[in-house]
């Protein structure tokens, strides 16, 4: 899957000189030639906080060493915490 930035392809549409009875090949053809965004997905999780107050990652199971410790992101497996979907 390719991702592209909208506001690029947005302006590129745009700045076109648009003939009247064009059938859109010109806009399809702005939008595939222009180049993909450097992505990565998203993993979300959760801290789990056991009994005796460690956390653990809801995505990948890592288990801070010092009891109440939690990151907006998880530091083992980058799982972005407390936003969105969980992953399952």
């Amino acid at each position: 899957m390719d991702y592209i930035e909208r506001s690029v392809v947005v302006k590129k549409v745009m700045e076109t000189k648009w003939e009247s009875g064009s059938d859109g090949a010109v806009a399809m053809e702005i939008v595939a030639a222009t180049p993909a965004a450097d992505v990565a997905p998203v993993t979300h999780g959760e801290w789990i906080e056991d009994d005796y107050g460690y956390n653990r990652c809801s995505a990948c199971g890592w288990e801070w060493d010092e009891p109440e410790s939690v990151t907006p992101y998880c530091p083992h497996c980058g799982a972005k915490m407390g936003e969105g979907e969980i992953d399952d």
